[in-house]
């Protein structure tokens, strides 16, 4: 007997899990594609953005010591500054199923800095001054993974760096240049590795902390006039395809004070197919129907409608008696005309369920249900009177070619 209960229990669990991740795969309000011209543009900015941060860096003192044949010397490196960052050739591409490559090759930087050296022999020589260093041929290459977090915004991390220099140039200003060209390599080399090893760790650093600290404090709604809010969180990591990535978004429409959200079920989105523009923003019918049920929810789909209202040479419409041949709704209602002469009506217009919207190959429809009570304004009255209620439907359709 306890072994048939704990099946049972044990059959009942996987039915529920299943049920929680059939519950997860729900559809997108909200679909951004970015192809390979917006990761072109985004290459460019990049590029910019990073000669902008190099330029000025500085680079921690070095320190050594070189054995140059005829003794050993203390060497030291300080103030050392990148001065001037060339802009190499650079490519950003979308690695299908893993995340975004970024690759540049034939880089050049030149830094400025102080140099100092001491002989350890009972010869004592010193000396000190400037020097200028170009290093070219950096190639880098670099492969970002972008997935989402618990809270719906997207996370980043690298996955892949690799980095290179091709060859250090140092021009010494002051100081003994024939004693300097002895450990010219010797200073060459350490400065060599220094830099080449400072790449990765930079990039690492620049994306793993502070860009995965920034896309964690994202924001992931964003107001709509007083009572709305727009929930664009992602609902699953994106997607890397050949020459574009897609990211996929709650894209729902709720009030800003409710706890739940709208029960409106997100329909199954075609594919896009476009490639020539940087971004593509698709937006399925449930953003707006998320919307109709949250304003009709809160109230917020009313309107009271007088005279005053509408352009002067329509106002007949609002008059019980009319004038001439001008329609009015005495007219349209006799029993009101009969009853309240002389007098003005308003309407108090407001949705009985929240409005819908449908859209197809070539057609958005849409469909409003609501009532218009009727009052009259009589001059002996201190408030309006109630006269009737007309229930009305809308079907509202537009064709789209």
């Amino acid at each position: 007997m306890t072994s048939l209960a704990n099946n049972v229990a044990v059959i009942t669990i996987v039915g529920l899990i299943g049920c929680v991740k059939v519950g997860e795969a729900v559809n997108p309000g909200l679909k951004v594609r970015i192809t390979q011209v917006g990761l072109n543009f985004a290459e460019k900015s990049l590029v910019d953005n990073l000669g902008r941060k190099i330029t000025g860096a500085h680079i921690d003192d070095q320190h050594g010591t070189a054995d140059v044949g005829i003794g050993k010397f203390d060497y030291d490196i300080t103030n050392l500054q990148i001065t001037a960052f060339n802009r190499p050739q650079s490519h950003m591409s979308v690695l299908p199923g893993s995340g975004l490559g970024w690759r540049t090759s034939g880089g050049h930087i030149q830094l400025h800095g102080d140099w100092r050296y001491k002989s350890r022999g009972w010869i004592k020589i010193s000396d000190h001054g400037s020097f200028d260093i170009s290093v070219d041929g950096i190639d880098f290459q670099l492969a970002v993974g972008l997935g989402k977090d618990f809270n719906g915004r997207p996370s980043i991390a690298v996955r892949q760096c690799n980095a290179g220099l091709g060859s250090v140039r140092v021009t010494l200003h002051g100081g003994a240049s024939w004693l300097y060209n002895l450990f010219r390599g010797s200073i060459e080399r350490p400065i060599k590795e220094k830099v080449s090893s400072l790449l990765c760790p930079a990039a690492r650093k620049e994306i793993n902390d502070n860009a995965e600290k920034h896309l964690a404090n994202l924001k992931v709604t964003t107001k709509v006039g007083k009572d709305l809010e727009l929930d664009y969180r992602l609902i699953q990591p994106p997607q890397f395809h050949t020459g574009y990535v897609e990211s996929f978004h709650k894209g729902l429409l709720k009030g800003t004070t409710d706890k739940t959200d709208p029960p409106v079920e997100a329909p199954d989105m075609p594919e896009m197919t476009g490639s020539t523009r940087m971004l593509y923003v698709q937006m399925s019918e449930y953003v707006m129907n998320t919307a109709g049920y949250v304003l009709h929810k809160h109230g917020l789909l009313r309107y009271y409608l007088t005279s005053i209202d509408v352009p002067e040479d329509q106002r007949h419409y609002f008059k019980t008696s009319c004038e001439g041949e001008k329609t009015c709704m005495g007219r349209i209602v006799p029993q009101v005309g009969e009853k309240f002469p002389n007098c003005t009506v308003s309407m108090d217009l407001q949705t009985t369920e929240p409005p819908t919207l449908s859209v197809t190959a070539g057609k958005i429809s849409g469909h409003f249900r609501g009532d218009m009570r009727f009052y009259v304004k009589h001059p002996e009255q201190p408030k309006n009177i109630y006269v009737f209620t007309a229930s009305s439907v809308y079907i509202i359709q537009i064709c789209c070619n």
